[in-house]
Order: structure tokens, then sequence, then C-alpha cells
């Protein structure tokens, strides 16, 4: 699986998305800042497409030796947020207050960052003149200008800087959305998609399972889910979660003293009758005899809700689907 070009797709389906440009002009209608996103590469959707930056931060990039620099800190920042796992709240190298909020994959991979900023902190102290003018002076840029639209740049609470900070989380989680649909769905091959439906079983199948949920994950319709789950598997989705959660309680009534009820709850059954009717069917004796023959039943019968060994052992042997 080739991530990179994933990224690459995801990027390229992400500057399409006429709902970030929105989320864009939203957050500038409400406080007069710009937000975007920065990619694992570096590069930019340039949600606000140069419209409404800070006349200050568009005189600094007016130079080839300004925009340099505006990048090279954009980038800085956003790889020591990445490496840091959290918000970060900066100055930039034009003195100006930024954020970014890194993004990752289910996969725990950095996938980018959201960023906003071109704003002063309220009640924090403003570069000098002179430091304005150094900077005028290395980018070649008006220092009479430059200073003008600093000392003219909006500012903001903290507060503001609060709910900027939630507001980028949230459309960040549309952005790892998206992502992770795009890098499901290109694992081609039917195996790695179960492995991961069957993964998401084995950490969650203490809580309650359905299948709309879970396809909606895994980013199928539900009748698609359905369909290609028994296709690649031989059973349905919810025999096999309950096959899995059998087989979970199985190994509690063997290795503890606890209480059948309890067993039941904690292995995801939503009461002790559904616990009982399924592990029979599944196991061909209750769960009370199977403790009282100290986990040596004798050979299960197979009914409706049984694996028939003899017709599909093949099709989820343990080397192909483990349970």
């Amino acid at each position: 699986m080739d991530i990179d070009r994933i990224n690459r797709k995801v990027f390229a389906g992400l500057g399409k998305e006429k709902q970030l440009v929105e989320y864009h002009d939203i957050m500038h209608k409400l406080l007069g800042i710009v937000i975007d996103f920065i990619n694992a590469d570096g590069e930019s959707l340039k949600l606000s497409k140069m419209r409404h930056f800070n006349p200050y931060c568009m005189l600094l990039r007016s130079t080839k030796s300004g925009f340099a620099a505006c990048q090279n800190c954009d980038q800085y920042n956003a790889g020591l947020a990445a490496s840091k796992h959290e918000a970060l709240i900066y100055k930039c190298h034009g003195q100006l207050t930024e954020i970014v909020v890194p993004l990752y994959d289910q996969g725990k991979r950095y996938i980018g960052c959201m960023t906003s900023g071109q704003f002063h902190l309220e009640g924090g102290r403003l570069a000098s003149n002179k430091a304005i003018d150094d900077l005028a002076t290395a980018h070649k840029v008006k220092r009479g200008l430059l200073r003008k639209y600093y000392r003219e740049t909006k500012k903001l609470s903290s507060v503001q800087v609060e709910g900027i900070i939630e507001y980028l989380n949230a459309i960040g989680r549309f952005i790892e959305e998206r992502h992770n649909k795009i890098l499901f769905l290109e694992t081609i091959d039917a195996p790695d998609k179960i492995s991961l439906i069957k993964q998401f079983i084995e950490e969650n199948y203490m809580k309650k399972l359905n299948i709309k949920d879970t396809a909606k994950r895994f980013f199928l319709c539900p009748e698609h889910f359905c369909r290609f789950f028994k296709k690649e598997v031989g059973i349905s989705f919810m025999s096999f979660v309950n096959i899995y959660r059998a087989s979970k309680a199985e190994e509690i009534l063997k290795q503890t003293k606890r209480n059948i009820s309890e067993i039941a709850l904690s292995s995801g059954f939503g009461s002790i009758s559904q616990f009982n009717r399924t592990f029979k069917n599944i196991k061909g004796i209750s769960a009370r005899a199977f403790r009282a023959t100290g986990g040596h039943p004798a050979a299960p019968r197979h009914t409706k809700n049984s694996i028939p060994a003899t017709r599909t052992a093949a099709r989820y042997s343990p080397r192909r689907y483990p349970l």
C-alpha cells in the first residue's frame, strides 16, 4: 500500500472540498483571521486564496526572502507540534501569534495540521519599532508601512484563542475522516479490510456493536458491509461478533470463578438470557454446564446459529481469519 500516493490523493481531494472554504470564511467573518490546512509535506490548501490575509503578512510575503521566511517558520512549527502530538501557540518570525493543530490518521501517522493566526494576543508584548524595521530591511519592504500594518493587526483574547483551537480541532476531525475513508477504500485487498474490521471487533467486543455504526466506521453502507463481510468470512458480522464474544467468555469460564452474569456483561452481551442462548447455540452446551465439566464438554451439537465446521471450516480457518 503506497501511503504517499494515498496522501497525495487525499490532499487533491481536500482541495476540492467547498465545505473547507466555507469553514474558513465563517472564521474570517467572526474574528477576521485566516485558517488553513498544511499537509505532511508542507503544502498548503490556501483556503483563503490570499483574499483575507493580514496586510502585514501580505507585505512580508511580497518578497522572495519574506515568503521563504514565512514558509520555513510554518513548516518548522508544524513539525514541532507533530512531534509533541499537541496544539501549539507560538510567535512567528514576523512577531504575530500563530496556532497549529496536528492531525493523524487511524494508524497514528501524521498527515498534516490545521493552522490559524496573523493576530496579536491581547495583553501580550508587541515588538519594538526597531524589530519591525529590522524585518523591513531584511526583506526589502517599506519600514513605515510595515510598522503601520503591524500596529493595526487585530488583537484576540485568550478565550477567543481557545475557541479557535476547538474550531480547528473540529475541522481537523472532518479532514481525518476524509483521509481515513480514502485510506480504507484504497486498501484494495479484501483480507486487509477484514483484518481491520476484526481488529475493531477484538478491541470493542465488550461494547455495544451494531452493523450500522460499524459500517459507517469503515466507510461502507450497511447493506454493502454485510454482503462484503459474509462473502469474505463465510458468516454474518453479528454471528462473528457473537462467536468472538463466546470465545472470550469461554476463556474467563476456564480461568476464573467469576459469576456467569458478570462474565456475560463483560463479554459484551446485553443480558444474561442473550448470553446463555448464544453461548449454548455456539458451543452446544450451556455456560453453567461448560464450567461444571471443567472446560472439557462433549462434542457440540450444531444448531442453526453454530459454525457448521464440515461445510465451512476452510473459509474461516485460523490461517485466514483467526478468532
